[in-house]
């Protein structure tokens, strides 16, 4: 039997940020760390066990419409950065590491209200 796990949020998603740098190390800025924190806390509830193996990963981040916008799509950032903030928050909790996902289908999109949607396939090894 194929294991698998579907979550639901309404926490607003924040794209990752980029690495800052002092002194030759790099570091994840507060507002991204305190996203992925957050994040960490509601997984820990949802998941007992980490998924080991290959897994498919589906994405979805919710973007609340504004009452005004020229954009048909959410302008707000770039597709990748946002799944990377909630696939790093999952390291260690989803999944052991997010090098296991081998097929990947994200998306934004306009809603009613702010959140996302993660689903999580066991695939079978070849």
């Amino acid at each position: 039997m194929t294991r698998s796990l579907e979550i639901v949020s309404d926490i607003r998603v924040k794209p990752k940020g980029r690495p800052r740098f002092h002194r030759g190390i790099a570091f994840t800025d507060s507002k991204t760390r305190e996203f992925e924190s957050t994040v960490r806390q509601l997984f820990k509830g949802l998941c007992k066990e980490p998924f080991e193996g290959p897994i498919e990963v589906s994405f979805v981040a919710y973007m609340a419409r504004p009452k005004k916008t020229d954009f048909p799509y959410p302008p707000r950032g770039d597709v990748d950065n946002l799944f990377k903030s909630v696939a790093d928050a999952a390291n260690e909790i989803l999944w052991e590491d997010d090098s296991q996902i081998v097929r990947m289908v994200s998306e934004k999109k306009w809603s009613d209200s702010d959140g996302f949607f993660i689903k999580i396939v066991e695939k079978e090894m070849l």
